[in-house]
């Protein structure tokens, strides 16, 4: 798979924590973005989760893939991809 910069097979992937920063991601051109936290997370614990409408919305308004972070296990899968995100990602369900 080649990315989005001319003569690199290097992809652009951009952490974001709302629709804001996601829309400016795929601006500058990121090849797919990360939203987080979906859910509470431990590893964030005092981080006010998105909630599934928000990451949704996110999904919603990209024309790049986007992966939930935050809070995620496998029995989140099913729902994101319904939601129309790619996947989901994770520090410590895996």
């Amino acid at each position: 798979m080649r990315g989005h910069y001319p003569n690199t097979d290097k992809l652009l992937g951009v952490s974001t924590h709302n629709l804001t920063e996601a829309l400016k991601a795929q601006a500058i051109g990121a090849d797919f973005i990360v939203v987080s936290p979906v859910q509470a997370t431990q590893t964030h614990p005092n981080t006010i989760p998105l909630g599934w409408d928000n990451a949704t919305n996110v999904v919603d308004k990209l024309n790049i893939p986007v992966y939930f972070l935050g809070g995620m296990g496998i029995k989140d899968l099913d729902k994101t991809l319904e939601l129309g995100a790619q996947g989901i990602a994770g520090v410590s369900a895996f």
